[in-house]
C-alpha cells in the first residue's frame, strides 16, 4: 500500500503544485492566506472552487483506493453494487438535506459512481476475467442509449437538475465505453493506435491540469476565436498543451529524480 501512495504521489503532486503556485500566483487577489488556501485545495471543499476540482478528487479517491480494492476483492460484485447505490444515496441525502455541501461537494459526487465501477473493473483485470458476450451486447445497448440521453440533454434548454443527470449519465457511458473499447483492442491489434495512444495516456495528467489553463490564457490573445467552428483556435491550443506538457513532465522528472535519488560518498 505504501509504494502504491508514492507512486501516485510523485505522479500527481510535482505537476499539480508547479501549475498551481504559477496560476495562483497570476490569479490570486488576496494575501498569503488565500493563496496557500488555493494552493492546497483547501477552497474546493469549503467553497466549492473548481479550478482544480479534479486533482482534490484525484487525491481523496487514490487514498481510499487500496481499501476499496481491498473489499471489493474479499466480497466480489454484491460488494460494488452496494457502493453504487451508497454513492448515488449519498448525493441525494446531502442535497436536500445540506445543500451548501451539496453544492461545493457538486464536482466530486457525480464521479463517485464511476470511480466504483472503475475499481470493479479494476478487480477484474486483477483477476484476469474475461468479458463475455452477453456483458458486450449489454454495453452496447447501454452506450447508444447514453448517447442518445446525452444529445438529447445537450441541445435543450437545461435546468440544473438536466446538469445533474447530465453528469450522472457519464458512469453508464464511460464504463460501457470502457468495455466496448477493451474488446475492439483485443479483437484488432492496431499496433501504432495503441502506441499512439499510450504515449498520450502517458501525459494525461499534465494535458488535463494544462489545457484550459491554456485556453484562458490564448483566448482573443495568442489565437482567435473567430472562425465559427474555432478550430483556428482550438487546434494550436491543444498543440501548445501537447509540448507544456512534455516539458512540464520533463521538469517533474528532473526534480524527482534530483531530490529523491540517494547521494553516494557526498558526491551529489
Amino acid at each position: 500500500m505504501g509504494a502504491f501512495y508514492h507512486k501516485r504521489a510523485l505522479r500527481v503532486l510535482p505537476p499539480y503544485l508547479i501549475v498551481s503556485v504559477l496560476w495562483t500566483g497570476m490569479k490570486c487577489e488576496g494575501g498569503f492566506g488565500e493563496f496557500f488556501k488555493r494552493v492546497f485545495l483547501l477552497d474546493c471543499f469549503t467553497e466549492g472552487s473548481t479550478t482544480f476540482w479534479f486533482v482534490s478528487l484525484l487525491l481523496v479517491l487514490y487514498l481510499v483506493y487500496p481499501l476499496v480494492h481491498r473489499f471489493l476483492r474479499k466480497h466480489g460484485t454484491w460488494a460494488a453494487a452496494a457502493m453504487l447505490v451508497f454513492s448515488v444515496a449519498l448525493a441525494f441525502a446531502l442535497r436536500f438535506l445540506t445543500p451548501v455541501l451539496y453544492h461545493n461537494l457538486s464536482f466530486a459526487l457525480p464521479r463517485l459512481p464511476v470511480f466504483v465501477c472503475g475499481a470493479w473493473l479494476g478487480k477484474l483485470v486483477y483477476e484476469k476475467k474475461e468479458i463475455s458476450r452477453l456483458w458486450l451486447w449489454a454495453a452496447g445497448v447501454v452506450y447508444a442509449a447514453c448517447w442518445l440521453v446525452l444529445l438529447y440533454l445537450e441541445f435543450r434548454q437545461r435546468t440544473f437538475d438536466d446538469e445533474t443527470a447530465l453528469l450522472y449519465m457519464f458512469c453508464p457511458f464511460t464504463v460501457s465505453g470502457v468495455l466496448l473499447g477493451s474488446a475492439f483492442f483485443s479483437r484488432f491489434s492496431l499496433a501504432r493506435l495503441r502506441h499512439v495512444l499510450a504515449w498520450f495516456g502517458g501525459y494525461s495528467f499534465e494535458i488535463y491540469l494544462l489545457y484550459e489553463k491554456t485556453a484562458t490564457v490564448c483566448k482573443n490573445t495568442v489565437f482567435s476565436v473567430d472562425d465559427s467552428m474555432h478550430v483556428v483556435f482550438y487546434v494550436p491550443v491543444f498543440m501548445m498543451t501537447i509540448l507544456l506538457s512534455i516539458a512540464l513532465q520533463a521538469v517533474c522528472n528532473y526534480l524527482t529524480r534530483t531530490l529523491l535519488t540517494p547521494k553516494k560518498d557526498g558526491k551529489p
